[in-house]
């Protein structure tokens, strides 16, 4: 375990080392986020709440959204695993004694690590200035052990996209497209329980949930503690099984690429 937490502390302090692309990525995230305010007020000024949202509600909403993708997307985890992979450098696994999906998992933990340090800060000073939050110890908590879920399942899913380049060769486009469906998916775009009855239901069961709207559903006190079981156990098993596609996909392309000598 030692060594992970090598590779964990070299992750953080390399995303130290770049502190200008942590000030740019907050710039261009907060200027999204001003821009949705902006059309939502728009919006709003037809009425005083849409579904179950209150404008003031929809904009804590935003804001938690810009914090979590600020935080999960703190590495191209499915770009640096497919560099890696074309690259040869995967072959490097087969003689150390390290677990490639680990070391990824490790690496991209160190800079979800500094983003959390450097941004949640300036997103809590934000919050302040809205009114209709009362976050109290038990559901800080809550959000926090959510928060953790959305990172390992966000990972997962980009390393299955990055270990996909034994398979496609180049994962640029696919990576490209995959963002932008989570996005949707996962609420960052427009709440899920916005969306019709029967494409909530769907999208409900997918694990793209977990990355936005379910942490913040959480956190905002719409999932009460009687929900909370079944999302921990739903979560869980999407953990597991996308661990276990990952698992496969990785010695199943590796022995190909050995085959075909790298």
């Amino acid at each position: 375990m030692k060594k992970y937490w090598i590779i964990f502390k070299n992750s953080l302090q390399t995303s130290m080392a770049y502190r200008f692309n942590t000030f740019a990525f907050l710039i261009a995230e907060l200027f999204s986020l001003a821009v949705i305010i902006y059309l939502w007020l728009s919006i709003y000024r037809q009425g005083n709440q849409i579904g179950n949202y209150t404008l003031s509600s929809l904009i804590i909403y935003y804001i938690f959204t810009k914090f979590i993708s600020l935080l999960i997307n703190a590495q191209d985890t499915a770009r640096i695993i497919g560099d890696s992979i074309r690259q040869g450098d995967i072959i490097n696994y087969l003689v150390k004694p390290i677990n490639f999906q680990f070391e990824s998992f490790f690496s991209n933990f160190g800079a979800v690590t500094y983003n959390f340090l450097a941004y949640s800060f300036i997103f809590l000073i934000i919050l302040l200035f809205f009114h209709g939050i009362s976050i109290n110890i038990l559901s800080a908590v809550l959000f926090i052990l959510f928060i953790l879920m959305a990172i390992v399942i966000n990972f997962l899913i980009n390393y299955i996209i990055g270990i996909s380049t034994f398979y496609l060769g180049f994962i640029m486009g696919i990576n490209f497209i995959m963002f932008n469906i989570t996005l949707f998916l996962s609420g960052s775009l427009i709440p899920l329980d916005m969306l019709p009855s029967l494409v909530y239901k769907i999208v409900g069961f997918l694990p793209f949930k977990y990355l936005a709207f379910v942490p913040i559903s959480v956190v905002t006190g719409k999932i009460g503690l009687d929900g909370l079981m079944p999302l921990l156990a739903h979560g869980l098993f999407w953990i597991l099984a996308l661990y276990l596609v990952a698992l496969i996909l990785y010695k199943k392309g590796l022995k190909n690429y050995e085959a075909y000598g790298g």
